[in-house]
Formats: structure tokens, C-alpha cells, sequence
């Protein structure tokens, strides 16, 4: 792979709003983006020459669910590994906190066309044998 600096933190929230745009998520306020931010229980940002072109964190109650959370790389930047980089390390903190004799439950809303990504890194589709459809709910 070629070099990339993998970082243990958050992006500031100006490259954070800048990736989003850049992949097409939806606008969020700046307040809300740095308030977001600082909630994460953890967070990898990937640069390319002081550029960030991949990100993910993890949100959750530190206990027993856990989810996967802006999980982006730039369209230029895929297929290089960086998306499995990201979730892995994610996924790598969530197993900090298991327990014997215990499940953690580590879910994620994968972006539209994303969700054979998340399969092949062994998430399964809902509804199947063990949980029922995933659901949201749109607060306006």
C-alpha cells in the first residue's frame, strides 16, 4: 500500500465538513460537526500528504453497542485498502471492550451501494435469523 499517516483521532471539524462534501453526504452545521466530533469514543483520520482522504469513528455507550459512524474515503482514494484500514482499527477498539461470556453489538447504517463493503468485512444485511429489520426515524 502506498504511504499513508493513520492517525488515532478525530479530523478538525473544517476537513471533516470537506470530506463529507467531497463523498456527498448531506450539509450539517459547523456546531453540530464539532459537537459530533468531540462525542466519539474513537476515531482514525487517514492523510495523504497532509490531506485527509479517508476517516471513520465510533459512537456508542462504551458498554454493549457500538456503531460504526462516518466511515468515508474519497472516491479517488478507493479500492486501496483504506476503507478495511479504517474499519479494522475501528473494529479493533470495539474488541477492547469485550468480555468473556458477553456480546457487544458493533451496527452501522452503510451508505446506499456500500453495504457489499460491509459484507465482505463480515457484517450481515438485516433482517436475517438473529435481528429484524434495522430501523430510522427522521427528526425534523
Amino acid at each position: 500500500m502506498e504511504e499513508f499517516e493513520v492517525v488515532e483521532k478525530a479530523p478538525n471539524v473544517e476537513e471533516y465538513l470537506n470530506i463529507r462534501e467531497k463523498v456527498g453526504l448531506r450539509y450539517i452545521e459547523r456546531d453540530l460537526a464539532k459537537q459530533g466530533l468531540r462525542h466519539s469514543l474513537f476515531a482514525i483520520s487517514v492523510y495523504k500528504n497532509g490531506m485527509l482522504v479517508a476517516m471513520g469513528r465510533v459512537v456508542g455507550d462504551m458498554g454493549i453497542a457500538f456503531y460504526l459512524q462516518d466511515v468515508m474515503v474519497l472516491n479517488e482514494f478507493q479500492n486501496r485498502g483504506l476503507g478495511r484500514l479504517v474499519v479494522g482499527k475501528l473494529e479493533d477498539y470495539v474488541q477492547g471492550f469485550k468480555r468473556e461470556n458477553m456480546e457487544i453489538y458493533l451496527g452501522l447504517m452503510a451508505t446506499k451501494e456500500k453495504e457489499k463493503f460491509y459484507e465482505k468485512l463480515g457484517f450481515s444485511e438485516r433482517p436475517n435469523d438473529d435481528f429484524g429489520h434495522g430501523m430510522t426515524k427522521k427528526i425534523v
